[in-house]
């Protein structure tokens, strides 16, 4: 592809002239390109614009929003994950005990955070100067690392206490407390060999928020059961009192995954359940139209509701050699610096032979939407920008000279380690685009 480099030269706004090849603009077109491919092997859950948690079917992409705004937020890539609890919206089931509470099923004075009348409202009894709460042991190793979350929403009671146990040894613990009027955690208590990791609560729709904790039960744990707890509480983080009869919350929508951090709602009836990864990518005749070997620059719009520190890579985009995956260049952002994260660009140049060809350390992303670009030319020239900081440059990095013929979205080439969030644009320049220009695309 013979393509003639032009740029702006404008001292205010230095934006390229050529246009992208490929353009591909998720989050206000809401569809997929039918150059790409993509496969899910089970249904999933996202966020409608309404701020209603929707079901998509297999092999449907999901097309994320934000709960409050209703911001369309792109293409929802996520890794495979399970849904431990049996019961996840049917806490009348006797799956979960019932310890001085009682719940009423399909509340219809209240909608669920998927629109329907499925929510319940889980009830203090009149015991005295005690706790009152269910709970709902899973399979799983008790040195693990969990995330729990459920869905709450005020009622008599607008505090709970969440909890993930040990069982069978219940002095190991990770516990917070969540306030649903407030929408804010209140409190953490890692009990025993229990440990805290993260907390969060997230806002949706018609007084609901999802709580979210993890941690692990206990680190010195050797159990095969884990009990996932959820407690009443009044105005203090105190759980012993003596309940009316007739007080309580809202719930909705429990989930545990054995993983550091939550992603979207896995519903569940009588069962585990596990919703499989998403996988998109540009193959072929389909890749080559718009992809050229010698130079050019991939620019990413893209968020993360999940805060990073608890992910290890969150990989953007990735182009590869189907007849050698280690020939690859991935663009994430990962590589853990003093506690917030860093964005590189991977270039593997041989199966036994890979070096880092970007690497920022000035360069920062916490969470929420991020905009990075990384370009290349010949063999050893590389450049990347974030969020409209430093540029860096490398040119020791190698490029695969027998031609890359895949583009993946979200995902790493050849591994489990996906974005786990949304990609709102991606767009593709048949250019090395300037240093500037790579600020003023991603500022």
């Amino acid at each position: 592809m013979s393509v003639k480099q032009v740029f702006n030269t404008s001292a205010e706004l230095d934006y390229p002239i050529v246009l992208p090849t490929l353009d591909l603009d998720f989050a206000n077109s809401k569809t997929l390109d039918p150059r790409i491919t993509f496969t899910r092997s089970s249904g999933g859950s996202y966020v409608g614009a309404d701020g209603l948690i929707k079901l998509s079917g297999v092999n449907e992409a999901r097309f994320d929003h934000n709960p409050v705004t209703g911001e369309s937020l792109g293409l929802l890539v996520e890794e495979s994950r399970t849904n431990l609890l049996t019961y996840s919206e049917q806490f009348d089931n006797a799956a979960w005990s019932k310890v001085r509470t009682s719940v009423s099923a399909n509340v219809a004075a209240t909608l669920s955070p998927n629109g329907t009348n499925d929510c319940e409202k889980l009830y203090e009894d009149t015991s005295p100067s005690t706790d009152h709460f269910i709970n709902l042991d899973v399979s799983g190793s008790t040195s693990a690392t969990y995330t729990a979350s459920i869905f709450i929403k005020s009622a008599e009671r607008y505090r709970i206490r969440f909890q993930i146990i040990a069982a069978g040894a219940a002095g190991n613990r990770a516990s917070a407390w969540f306030d649903s009027d407030t929408g804010s955690v209140v409190s953490t208590l890692a009990e025993g060999n229990g440990s805290v990791i993260t907390t969060n609560i997230q806002q949706y729709p018609n007084g609901w928020y999802r709580c979210i904790l993890t941690g692990i039960p206990s680190t010195a744990g050797s159990g095969t059961a884990v009990n996932f707890n959820v407690t009443l509480n009044t105005t203090s983080i105190n759980t012993v009192y003596t309940g009316d009869g007739t007080s309580g919350i809202y719930v909705w929508g429990a989930q545990i995954e054995q993983a550091s951090f939550p992603t979207s709602y896995i519903p569940t009836v009588g069962s585990t359940r596990t919703r499989a990864a998403d996988n998109a990518s540009i193959t072929g005749k389909n890749f080559s139209s718009w992809y050229r070997q010698d130079e050019g620059s991939f620019l990413v719009n893209f968020n993360n509701k999940i805060h990073p520190s608890s992910i290890l890579d969150m990989y953007l985009v990735s182009i590869f050699d189907s007849s050698n995956i280690s020939r690859r260049m991935s663009s994430r952002i990962g590589g853990q610096e003093s506690g917030v994260y860093i964005s590189t660009m991977r270039s593997f140049a041989f199966l036994t032979d890979f070096t880092y060809a970007v690497e920022f350390i000035s360069n920062t992303y916490t969470s929420g939407n991020g905009k990075s670009i990384f370009n290349y030319e010949d063999v050893n020239y590389f450049s990347q920008c974030l969020n409209g900081g430093n540029i860096s440059l490398d040119a020791t990095g190698n490029i695969s000279q027998s031609g890359f013929n895949i583009l993946v979205v979200g995902r790493e080439s050849d591994t489990n380690r996906y974005l786990n969030g949304t990609i709102s644009r991606l767009s593709y320049y048949p250019v090395r685009l300037s240093n500037s220009q790579l600020q003023t695309l991603t500022s």
